[in-house]
């Protein structure tokens, strides 16, 4: 039987937060947000691997690639985590699209703007049609192990799937392989201009992976 996943929403109160803003310069501000509510988002996810078949590698270029060109990135997460090391690329999870829209509805700890970021030759406009990434802290679980990561969507989101960030490998932590799952606890706080329910963003039916969100209070 094919098991049924929810996402769970639960706040605390908690005056102040703190976002780093990646700007084109490549220097990092940081942005006092006053807010009222400290949100637990609690969802589940299936990991997606890029395919290694020669032909995937024409396509996009992957996370890796990225960070290479911009290296401002992982000064900007490792100066947000306090990590000493960010594991290269990142972990793409299959979920439910109001997963994706009620990330939307919080604060994020860093913001990087579409104007930081450089690409390779043929993919420059990504990032203006994102408008950029926001970043959320995180705690990955999976096989009674956790790790704390940043979880990723950018502003005009890729429907249906999130990214994990972490200082070590994922893959290796956790041992996963393609279309295992892992449980993710996000903490936020919700933002003052938050567009409402997901729902307004999402208005079709959910995907197999995981529920809508229940927002408590707040977002």
């Amino acid at each position: 039987m094919r098991p049924t996943w929810r996402s769970r929403v639960q706040a605390e109160k908690r005056p102040v937060t703190t976002c780093l803003v990646v700007t084109s310069s490549a220097r990092a501000a940081e942005v006092h947000v006053v807010g009222h509510t400290l949100t637990k988002m609690l969802f589940k996810g299936k990991v997606q691997f890029r395919s290694s078949a020669p032909q995937a590698r024409t396509g996009p270029p992957g996370e890796s690639e990225i960070q290479r060109l911009n290296p401002q990135r992982e000064s900007a997460i490792r100066r947000v985590t306090g990590w000493d090391m960010l594991s290269p690329g990142s972990m793409s999870l299959a979920v439910d699209d109001s997963v994706v829209g009620a990330l939307g509805n919080l604060e994020p700890a860093l913001k990087e703007l579409a104007s930081a970021i450089s690409c390779p030759q043929g993919y420059e406009a990504v990032p203006r049609i994102r408008r950029g990434y926001w970043y959320y802290p995180a705690l990955a679980k999976s096989g009674g192990l956790e790790e704390r990561v940043l979880v990723r969507r950018a502003i005009v989101p890729v429907r249906g799937v999130v990214e994990l960030f972490a200082r070590e490998s994922l893959t290796d932590k956790f041992n996963l392989r393609s279309n295992d799952v892992v449980a993710v606890e996000v903490r936020a706080v919700c933002r003052v201009d938050a567009p409402g329910p997901d729902q307004r963003l999402y208005p079709t039916a959910a995907s197999p992976v995981s529920g809508p969100p229940r927002l408590k209070r707040g977002c």
